[in-house]
């Protein structure tokens, strides 16, 4: 195997596609086995082959722009593409809303099933109208489910939230809005 530095030149100075792809190939293998570790190192282990993909193919992507002269400024290279992924990452685990368990879940479904049935494409555009409104503002989705899926008056969920009933009552109003202009815009 050649150092990465090698490599690295190999890959710039590869005019046939099919021998900079050869190349690129071995410098992936190359430097995959460690920053596998490295990302295990960083996260919990279910999400280390998805990381390192995203990671690799980051690096394949952006090979060409690599102007390290050193082996180990090249090693830093990879690692500061592979910890921006893994702090993508936890980005986008701090912003996932926490399931409720699925007794609630169950009961809810039941629930909203007795009172008045959701059909098939009511619960998609729900469904889609609920995923851009947590995209938008992650706090209006649960405002929205408190409210009309379990059913919470104001005053409750102003003391679950620390808030007046007048301030939870506008929120929910401020989340009806823009989960309206949301839905506006996708369907146009």
């Amino acid at each position: 195997m050649k150092p990465l530095i090698e490599l690295l030149r190999s890959i710039r100075s590869a005019t046939a596609l099919h021998v900079h792809l050869r190349f690129l190939d071995e410098f992936l293998y190359l430097v995959g086995p460690t920053l596998k570790m490295y990302i295990r190192w960083k996260v919990s282990s279910n999400d280390v082959e998805d990381i390192l993909q995203e990671a690799l193919t980051d690096i394949a992507l952006g090979i060409d722009n690599c102007h390290a002269s050193t082996e180990s400024a090249v090693w830093g290279w990879c690692y500061t593409i592979t910890h921006r992924k893994i702090a993508q990452h936890y980005r986008i685990q701090e912003r996932r809303i926490p399931l409720a368990n699925i007794e609630e879940i169950v009961l809810a479904v039941k629930w909203s099933g007795e009172v008045a049935p959701i059909y098939p494409d009511e619960r998609l555009k729900l469904d889609a109208a609920l995923k851009m409104l947590g995209d938008a503002d992650e706090p209006c989705v649960l405002y929205l489910l408190e409210r009309f899926i379990f059913q919470q008056t104001f005053e409750e969920m102003g003391d679950s939230h620390g808030k007046s009933p007048d301030a939870m009552r506008q929120r929910v109003n401020r989340c009806l809005e823009l989960a309206g202009e949301l839905v506006g815009k996708e369907e146009s």
